[in-house]
């Protein structure tokens, strides 16, 4: 694929292939010139290159006839319209992320306002976590296609981990058809849950290594601090439970209680599922992150029945077994990114096509099926590096 810089293409050029935009956006078809005004659009949101399989040819000057004229003009119509949809989801998405950044501040804040003031105020938790369900309703999608690495550090992980639980907790609250009080109940409580460990020594929580025997018992006492926490602070029993029973599991092997099945509170066996899916798909100094789709079948495994069935169901027809965001190989042989899921079947999520638009310049999506065109399998970490290294972001 061809690089152009748009800056330098003379006015009205026309491509005799397609052209992408920051290789993952259908900017024009051979049909379509690149007008001095779509060059300003471009530069005013400061994209630079283009990319064409296929090389310019200015527009001739001698085409004088009515017909033509109306033709360019056209095409300089189309070439708006575009641009302004490129605009638009480009402003959704950072929108998107000012919000996400936004409650990250807010988690770390109220980390270090417990921490070096010990000061946790129930209202001011609430009113935060009521906008943070609005915000999971509502910008779901957009939220599942952030690049997490960009916000993560081996400082703050306890911080993300808190929010992106609560995220994925919302989640599967919303798939249980919970009420809004409920939700915001299991939102406090899962951006709290790891509270607890601000009273214990960094070093057991901010390791590369093995844990000691004495370090190992100091960081299962993590809940029960969590708990004393929000009790002290006036938090109410659900919520206060939620935080104690996060590490307990279905089989009577978790703690700090060892409790089993009907005796652990429906917001820790949510906020367990949401954590354990966070941390497997999260880096940590010890560990690489799993892709999503992997920590979604390692998820549903079940193994030793730790987790409740019916909660890690909501987590499965929320996300999926293709999360959105992954990129996947289909059954006709085309690639595609997933962009939604399916309510009904998890297995067939909704996907945009690379490298086709309607005609309208809005990308191509389509609900994938058993028998018409099905994911064949998600793109593997080495074929998204040699895209990368040859071709830039897919989308």
């Amino acid at each position: 694929m061809n690089t152009y810089n748009a800056e330098h293409t003379k006015d009205l050029s026309f491509f005799n292939k397609n052209v992408y935009l920051d290789k993952k956006f259908l900017l024009l078809i051979p049909e379509t010139p690149l007008t001095a005004e779509l060059k300003a659009i471009l530069n005013e949101w400061d994209f630079s290159l283009l990319y064409s399989d296929g090389e310019p040819s200015s527009f001739m000057s001698v085409r004088t006839d009515t017909s033509a004229g109306k033709d360019v003009l056209d095409s300089s119509k189309e070439s708006e319209i575009i641009s302004e949809k490129l605009k638009k989801q480009k402003e959704i998405l950072e929108e998107t992320e000012n919000k996400f950044w936004d409650f990250l501040r807010f988690t770390d804040k109220i980390f270090t306002d417990y921490t070096m003031k010990k000061i946790l105020d129930p209202r001011f938790v609430f009113d935060k976590i009521k906008e943070l369900c609005d915000f999971v309703k509502n910008e779901r999608k957009n939220i599942m296609l952030i690049e997490m690495q960009k916000y993560s550090s081996p400082t703050n992980y306890l911080v993300m981990h808190s929010l992106r639980s609560s995220i994925f907790a919302v989640i599967i609250g919303l798939q249980l058809k919970m009420p809004p009080h409920r939700l915001i109940e299991l939102g406090a409580a899962c951006l709290l849950h790891e509270i607890g460990m601000f009273r214990l020594p960094p070093q057991y929580y901010m390791y590369d290594a093995p844990l000691s025997e004495e370090g190992k018992k100091a960081l299962f006492t993590h809940p029960v601090l969590s708990y004393n926490i929000l009790k002290t602070s006036s938090f109410s029993l659900p919520i206060c439970l939620g935080v104690l029973e996060h590490h307990e599991r279905e089989n009577g092997l978790g703690y700090p209680r060892g409790l089993t099945r009907e005796k652990i509170s429906m917001y820790g066996k949510i906020i367990a599922v949401a954590c354990s899916y966070e941390a497997a798909t999260a880096p940590r100094p010890y560990k690489e992150a799993q892709d999503a789709s992997s920590g979604i079948v390692e998820m549903i495994k079940n193994t030793n029945g730790q987790y409740d069935e019916t909660i890690l169901k909501a987590l499965l027809y929320s996300l999926s077994f293709y999360p959105v965001g992954m990129y996947v190989h289909l059954s006709n042989g085309k690639i595609a990114k997933v962009i939604d899921v399916n309510p009904d079947d998890p297995r067939f999520p909704i996907v945009q096509i690379y490298g086709e638009t309607t005609p309208t310049g809005d990308p191509v999506t389509v609900q994938t099926k058993a028998k018409e065109l099905a994911v064949k399998r998600q793109l593997s970490k080495e074929e998204l590096k040699s895209i990368d290294r040859n071709f830039g972001a897919l989308f």
